[in-house]
Order: C-alpha cells, then sequence, then structure tokens
C-alpha cells in the first residue's frame, strides 16, 4: 500500500538496505522478533490499540526512545508468508486496518496535524472502495 505514496514508501521499505550487513536499525519485521524480556515488560510490548500493521513499528520506536538498539541480524532466516493471517478480508477492510493504524502511530510519533492530513486524505479513497465493495460488487467482495 506504501507503494503508492511515492513521498513515503522509500522511508518505509528502504529500497537501498543492505540485507547482507547486521547492523543497527530504526525497525524490524514483527513476524520475527526477538525481544529480551526486561526490555518487553518495561515497554509493555506491542500497544494493542494497533491492529495488523504499526505495532511492530510502534514498539521499535519506544524501543529507541528507552535508549535500547534495534538489531538486524542477516544470520537469521525465515520465511514469512504474507498475509495469511487476514486473506479472508477485503481489500477495503485491509486498507482501512492499515489506514487506521498508521494514524494512529502518526498521531502518536507524529503529531496531530500529520495524522489528520492522512486522515483527511484518504477518506475519498474509501468512498470509492465502499461503493465498490458493497453497490457495484458485494457479491465477489469478501466480508469487513
Amino acid at each position: 500500500m506504501l507503494g503508492r505514496c511515492p513521498w513515503l514508501a522509500p522511508q518505509y521499505l528502504l529500497p537501498q538496505f543492505n540485507y547482507r550487513e547486521t547492523q543497527a536499525v530504526a525497525q524490524v519485521m514483527g513476524a520475527c522478533l526477538a525481544v529480551r524480556n526486561s526490555v518487553w515488560q518495561e515497554l509493555g510490548g506491542f500497544d494493542n490499540k494497533f491492529f495488523l500493521w504499526f505495532e511492530e513499528v510502534d514498539f521499535c520506536k519506544r524501543v529507541n526512545l528507552a535508549g535500547y538498539e534495534v538489531w538486524y541480524d542477516h544470520h537469521i532466516s525465515l520465511v514469512h508468508i504474507k498475509a495469511s493471517s487476514f486473506s479472508q478480508i477485503s481489500a477495503t477492510a485491509r486498507h482501512r486496518y492499515f489506514m487506521k493504524s498508521l494514524v494512529r502511530y502518526l498521531y502518536k510519533h507524529v503529531g496531530l496535524v500529520s495524522a489528520g492530513l492522512v486522515w483527511l486524505l484518504s477518506r475519498p479513497w474509501f468512498i470509492v472502495s465502499y461503493f465498490y465493495d458493497h453497490i457495484i460488487s458485494p457479491k465477489t467482495s469478501q466480508a469487513d
């Protein structure tokens, strides 16, 4: 979804990232995250107000803010089957969850103006996609 946002995608997807080097990073994928129990307890784990997206981004941000480091280790390998946990959810619902988590993250870590702007700019897409899912093609659209 961020691929459609050229100003935001490079910061999130890191196209120049060297996957053959162990290094300190701002965040790692939540599908393969190892954390000291003491740090997990101190920071309260994942914020349960995030759903499906940005929970690990938020956690890693809080790890860094608490003075710890987040590391990517190129020696560790894991196959992450993307979208298997929510493959039954419609594209509209997935986008809605993504945007809700993005807006929550921006509000929490950047500020109200950024969060409000992203929320406002996403409204037209939701109107069009809702109309498509519920009026034009309700039978082929999966349950929200």
